[in-house]
């Protein structure tokens, strides 16, 4: 896909772009969350998926993709790493729906 055709997806941007090149997968783009210094995503490398984390880490199981403690870690998507996220952003939780009692 060109930079062109990708630029007419909806939310594709510059930091898109960016963490696609530091990476090397393929970033879903409206997956991106940035929150307290820390962003997540979603990426693909042919059929495999993985959750990105680039910032603080702590709590997540997997590789980092760069040279040094500060590059991104890649997770594969397991149970664990899915609770870890769940404590990093609150409308990932599950919350009972219907009438209180």
């Amino acid at each position: 896909m060109s930079n062109e055709q990708r630029d007419e997806k909806p939310g594709f941007s510059e930091k898109t772009r960016f963490l696609e090149q530091l990476t090397g997968l393929t970033v879903y783009p409206r997956s991106v969350v940035d929150l307290d210094g820390t962003s997540y995503l979603l990426g693909r490398s042919g059929e495999d998926k993985y959750l990105v984390v680039l910032g603080d880490t702590i709590g997540f199981e997997g590789r980092r993709v760069g040279p040094d403690l500060e590059s991104p870690l890649q997770c594969p998507l397991t149970p664990a790493n899915a609770a870890a996220l769940r404590t990093r952003l609150d409308w990932l939780r599950p919350v009972p729906l219907g009438l209180q009692t």
